[in-house]
């Protein structure tokens, strides 16, 4: 098994299996907090961003969590916590936006976060999805790889890790079935 491969199969076993602490004493961890606004004539809810978010967490095996806000205009909250190459890769990639959020119509204002070191997960709070016509809500998880050294994902595997979590978070018959839809994409939604 590759190492890639590991990580994808550490992303579905971590769903089930893991509880304990993620970080190791000594490791430097930093926090961020993002506030994602649309630029105007652009949009920043139902393009695919938390999912894209999502993606750049596992791949960069980051915890925090990415939330809609209900501001007028809507806004997206992001938070990111972990070794701060890869928020600074995240980042990156996050600013590039999705095929329907692309860069240049949307700002982040990001701000220091505070570190909380019982942070285990990264959780797309409320997630559905317009294009897969999914209406209901679902907090997606993913938990934290405890082994940075072992985490060796790119783009490709962070959309297959992050399909499997749809299809372990997605509870509703109906809606699992619409989880396929559009599945080419390996960025955004």
């Amino acid at each position: 098994m590759r190492l890639a491969e590991s990580t994808v199969a550490w992303c579905v076993v971590g769903l089930v299996l893991w509880t304990g602490s993620v970080r190791a004493q000594d490791a430097k961890i930093v926090s961020v907090k993002g506030t994602v606004s649309a630029a105007p004539g652009g949009k920043v809810t139902g393009v695919g961003f938390r999912a894209m978010v999502l993606k750049n967490a596992i791949r960069w095996n980051l915890a925090g969590s990415a939330q809609n806000q209900t501001t007028n205009p809507p806004t997206v909250n992001i938070v990111l916590q972990g070794d701060p190459a890869a928020i600074a890769a995240a980042q990156q990639e996050i600013l590039k936006g999705t095929s329907k959020a692309p860069e240049k119509t949307f700002t982040i204002d990001w701000t220091d976060g505070t570190v909380d070191t019982s942070l285990t997960t990264f959780t797309v709070v409320q997630w559905n999805s317009v294009d897969r016509q999914i209406n209901n809500h679902y907090d997606l998880v993913y938990f934290v790889n405890p082994d940075p050294k072992t985490h060796v994902i790119d783009s490709h595997g962070a959309a297959t890790c992050y399909r499997q979590i749809l299809f372990y978070c997605v509870t509703d018959p109906a809606d699992r079935k619409k989880i396929d839809k559009g599945k080419g994409d390996p960025v955004g939604e």
